[in-house]
C-alpha cells in the first residue's frame, strides 16, 4: 500500500473519470469535414511482399521516467492455478446493457458494457500490462513502418479464432475500420472520429497481413490501436448477432446477461494466447460482473469479500479507505490509474480576452489548496497538460522545471522554493504558495484596469465538480476579484459545451479530459488544446503555436526528439492561458490477496479489464 505522504500526490475522480474517458476517446477531428476513404480489401498482387519497401521494425519506445509501483508479480515458485470464478463489482449509474452495444462505439452501452467487451474482444495492439512501458501486440504478432512513417504493416497472429471457431483474418481488420469510417444507419462511431484525417486507406495484403496507409506520418498511430475502444470484430457475422452474442476473440465468452444485475463470462478454451512460460490462457474458469447502483453497496460488498475485485474505472472512491481496508484485509492490493486533469477555461470575451487577467488567475490559483480541500487532500498539483513524471507519466515536464513556473511555485516555512520531489515529500505539510506570485497577480489586474468588484461571474461546471473543485475555485477567485463568483452546475458535458458555444458562460471549471492513453495525440492535447476541435478549452483564442508544436511532435518518430518537442508543447500550453490546469485525478482499484497477477492500470486503462493472466490462489 502507498504511504500517506505518497498518496497525497494523487487525486481521485470516480464518477467524472468515466465521463472524462469518453471525452478522451472522442478526441478531435483533424478536419471535421473530411471523410476518409472507405477501407477496402485488396487481393495480393502476383509479386506482392508482406511488408512495405524500406521498412524497419519498430522497437518498443522506452523513455527514462520514474518507475511506478506496480502490482506484485507472482513470486518465483508460485505457479498459476487453473479454475475459479472471479466476482467483480462495479458501480454503474446508468443501466447495464451488458454486451448489447454498438460494435464501433462501446460507450453506447455504458462503461459497464465496455468493461465486459474488453474480455470478449481483442485489439490490434496493447500496452504491456505488466511493465507499464512497452507497446506489444494483441492480435498483431509483428509490425513494420516505412522510414517516412506513413505506412504501417501489421502481421496478425496465426491460428487465432473467433468464438465460433472461424479464423481471424486481415479482412476482419479492414471490415472493422470500414465500420469506424462509415457506420451503418442508426449507429455512431466515436472512436472512428479520432482517425479521421489520419488514415488514408486500409488494405488486406493477404489473410494475415494488413496495411495502413496514412495521410501523414504519425508517431502515435500504433499506440492509438491499443485504445480500449479499438476492438476488432468478425466480418462474417451481422452486427446484431455480434451485439447480442458477444462473439469476439477474447479470453472469455459470454454466458448470460441479466440487465442491471450481472454479466456472466466463461473461459474461451480456444484462446490463442499463452503466458510468458507457454501456459494456455486464461487461467480463470469465468468472471461474474455485478452491476450495483449504490456506490456504498459496492464498497461494502468488496469489504466483506462478496466481490473480490474492483477495477479503477467503475468503482466508488476507495482511495480514502485504503488504510481501513489494509487493516481489515491483510495483503490487499491497490492499483492506480491517472484518469485526467481538471482546471478552468475561458471564452475569448471581455475581460478574459485580456491575457493579463488570465495570467493573474493562474498566478493566484492555489493548486495545493484545490487538492487539499476539493479533493480530500490527495492529488497532483504539478500538471502542465500531460501526466506528471511523479505519477509515472512518460512525457511530463521535469518536476524541477514545472515547480519553478510562476503560479506553480510553493515555498517552505523558511521561504525556500520547493523545487524537487524530495523537498515536496519532506515539506508538503508546511509549504505555502509563493507570495511573489500573489503580488504579481494583483499588479496584473491593476495594469488591466480591473478593480475589486468589477468581475462577477457565474462559473459553469459539471454537476460533480460543482461540489468538489468548483467551490474552491470560486472562493479563491472571490479573494482575488473582491466579488462572489457563483456556480452553475451542468451534469451533461455535451450541454455544457453547447452552452459555452452559445456564449452564455465565459468561465468553465471542469475536467479538461481523461487519459485514455499517455500521449499528447490521444490523451489531452489534440482534442482540447488545438484548433482541430470546435470545443477546445478556450473558445476563440489563438492556438497557432500549440497547433504547430502538436503537429511537429506527432510527425517526429525519434522518441527523444519527440520528447523534446512535447516538452516545448507543454511550455506553450502553460503560456497560452486559455486553459489553466489545477490538478490531476487518479482512480483507485482493489483486489483481494488471493487474486493474483493483477495487471497495472497505470500502463493503460484497458489492461484492467480482460484479466487474461489473473488467477485465484485459493
Amino acid at each position: 500500500m502507498m504511504g500517506t505522504k505518497n498518496r497525497r500526490l494523487f487525486g481521485f475522480a470516480a464518477v467524472l473519470g468515466i465521463l472524462a474517458l469518453i471525452v478522451a476517446a472522442c478526441g478531435g477531428d483533424d478536419d471535421p469535414t473530411a471523410t476518409p476513404r472507405r477501407a477496402t480489401t485488396a487481393p495480393p498482387p502476383a509479386t506482392a511482399t508482406t511488408a512495405p519497401d524500406q521498412a524497419t521494425q519498430v522497437p518498443p519506445t522506452t523513455l527514462p521516467t520514474r518507475t511506478p509501483v506496480l502490482p506484485t508479480a507472482t513470486p518465483a515458485g508460485d505457479q498459476p492455478k487453473y479454475g475459479g470464478v472471479l466476482r467483480i463489482g462495479q458501480w454503474i449509474a446508468t443501466g447495464n446493457v451488458g454486451t448489447k452495444i454498438f460494435v464501433a462505439d462501446p460507450f453506447k452501452g455504458g462503461a459497464f458494457g465496455s468493461s465486459a467487451n474488453l474480455k470478449l474482444f481483442n485489439r490490434l495492439m496493447q500496452r504491456n500490462p505488466y511493465d507499464n512501458q512497452n507497446l506489444t501486440g494483441d492480435l498483431a504478432a509483428s509490425w513494420e513502418v516505412t522510414n517516412d512513417g506513413s505506412v504501417y504493416t501489421l502481421k496478425l497472429v496465426q491460428g487465432a479464432e473467433w468464438h465460433d471457431a472461424q479464423p481471424i483474418v486481415a479482412g476482419d481488420v479492414v471490415y472493422t475500420f470500414g465500420l469506424l469510417f462509415d457506420p451503418p444507419e442508426g449507429r455512431i462511431s466515436i472512436s472512428g472520429r479520432g482517425f479521421r484525417g489520419i488514415i488514408k486507406d486500409v488494405q488486406a495484403i493477404d489473410d494475415l497481413t494488413v496495411r495502413f496507409t496514412l495521410n501523414r506520418p504519425s508517431a502515435s498511430f500504433l499506440l492509438s490501436l491499443s485504445q480500449w475502444t479499438q476492438f476488432i470484430y468478425p466480418s462474417h457475422l451481422p452486427l446484431q448477432v455480434v451485439d447480442e452474442g458477444g462473439i469476439g476473440s477474447g479470453p472469455f465468452r459470454l454466458k448470460s446477461v441479466t440487465i442491471d444485475v450481472k454479466t456472466e463470462l466463461v473461459r474461451n478454451d480456444n484462446y490463442f494466447k499463452k503466458d510468458p512460460q507457454g501456459r494456455a490462457l486464461p487461467f480463470l474458469d469465468g468472471q461474474e460482473l455485478f452491476s450495483i447502483a449504490d456506490p456504498g453497496s459496492v464498497f461494502a460488498n468488496f469489504r466483506t469479500g462478496e466481490i473480490k475485485f474492483l477495477n479503477v474505472h467503475q468503482t466508488p472512491t476507495i482511495e480514502s479507505q485504503q488504510e481501513l481496508l489494509a487493516r481489515e484485509i491483510p495483503g490487499i492490493q491497490f492499483d492506480e490509474f491517472v484518469q485526467g486533469h481538471f482546471g478552468v477555461s475561458f471564452v475569448n470575451k471581455p475581460p478574459f480576452d485580456d491575457p493579463r487577467v488570465r495570467e493573474a488567475i493562474s498566478l493566484w490559483l492555489d493548486r495545493k489548496e484545490m487538492v487539499d480541500v476539493g479533493y480530500n487532500g490527495v492529488g497532483s498539483f504539478y500538471d502542465a497538460g500531460l501526466i506528471p513524471q511523479e505519477l509515472g507519466g512518460r512525457w511530463g515536464l521535469p518536476p524541477a522545471e514545472i515547480m519553478s513556473v510562476p503560479g506553480y511555485r510553493y515555498v517552505d516555512a523558511d521561504g525556500n522554493l520547493i523545487d524537487s520531489l524530495e523537498k515536496l515529500a519532506a515539506k508538503r505539510d508546511e509549504m505555502v504558495k509563493d507570495p511573489a506570485d500573489r503580488i504579481r497577480a494583483m499588479e496584473l489586474l491593476e495594469e488591466a484596469g480591473i478593480r475589486p468588484g468589477d468581475i462577477k461571474v457565474e462559473v459553469i461546471t459539471s454537476g460533480f465538480e460543482g461540489i468538489r473543485g468548483g467551490p474552491v475555485f470560486i472562493t479563491q477567485m472571490a479573494s482575488l476579484f473582491g466579488a462572489i463568483w457563483t456556480i452553475a452546475p451542468e451534469p451533461n458535458s455535451g450541454i455544457l459545451q453547447q452552452k459555452k458555444r452559445e456564449g452564455n458562460f465565459t468561465v468553465i471549471f471542469d475536467a479538461f479530459t481523461g487519459y485514455s492513453l499517455d500521449d499528447p495525440s490521444w490523451a489531452t492535447v489534440r482534442g482540447r488544446w488545438t484548433s482541430v476541435n470546435p470545443d477546445t478549452l478556450g473558445m476563440g483564442f489563438d492556438t497557432s503555436e500549440i497547433d504547430a508544436l502538436y503537429n511537429a511532435q506527432e510527425a517526429e518518430l525519434d522518441p527523444i526528439k519527440r520528447r523534446d518537442l512535447i516538452w516545448d508543447l507543454q511550455r506553450a500550453m502553460l503560456r497560452n492561458t486559455m486553459g489553466i490546469v489545477s490538478n490531476d485525478a487518479v482512480g483507485v482499484g482493489g483486489a483481494w490477496p488471493e487474486v493474483r497477477d493483477v495487471p497495472n492500470a497505470l500502463a493503460a486503462q484497458g489492461n484492467t479489464f480482460d484479466l487474461e493472466r489473473v488467477w485465484l490462489d485459493n
